[in-house]
């Protein structure tokens, strides 16, 4: 003899958690506003935007061996922290909006109870 699982409300909750079209897809302008003055992606950026200034300064100048070989590290350096702020950001924006829906999901079932939907 098999045993049928049981369908139950918790189930049916999880089947249907995520479809709703109200919950949050991306963050809001202020959120992500928010989020990009975060103190590491700040730091990155200016890390980022320091080397890439180097690099137009050297540039601008004859180019001996030596400047050759800064703008190489720069270039990584640049790369490297370019890199890490998008991969935070992506991240960090990823972990908000995944937040958000639970919070909203969370409070599906209170809006229910204040303003249920009567079928006629």
């Amino acid at each position: 003899m098999t045993q049928t699982p049981k369908f139950t409300l918790q189930t049916a909750v999880a089947a249907s958690s995520g479809r709703d079209t109200n919950a949050p897809q991306h963050l809001s302008l202020e959120e992500r506003a928010e989020l990009l003055n975060e103190p590491e992606l700040v730091k990155l950026q200016n890390k980022k935007d320091e080397a890439t200034n180097k690099i137009q300064q050297l540039l601008a100048n004859e180019q001996s061996e030596e400047v050759k070989k800064q703008i190489i590290e720069l270039r990584q350096i640049a790369a490297k922290a370019s890199n890490a702020y998008h991969f935070m950001y992506l991240h960090e924006s990823d972990l908000r909006i995944k937040q958000a829906r639970q919070k909203f999901f969370d409070k599906a079932a209170i809006r229910q109870m204040v303003n249920p939907v009567h079928n006629p």
